[in-house]
């Protein structure tokens, strides 16, 4: 059974790969630009990871800040 995070990735690999080269695109009847459905396939890719446990959730520790 596939979690909401991996339909929603299947969801916007879908719509980015039958759109090539669009705009925009209506998704669930609001338009949303091409680098907008990008950055939401790439954060719930992230999800996806995280509840399979193959990324960590704290990805990059900054030492230069204390």
């Amino acid at each position: 059974m596939a979690t909401h995070a991996e339909r929603m990735v299947v969801k916007y690999e879908a719509l980015i790969e039958a759109n090539p080269g669009v705009q925009s695109v209506s998704v669930d009847g609001l338009s949303v630009s091409y680098a907008d459905l990008e950055s939401k396939l790439a954060h719930w890719k992230r999800r996806v990871a995280r509840q399979q446990g193959t990324r960590p959730v704290v990805t990059t520790i900054r030492l230069d800040r204390f």
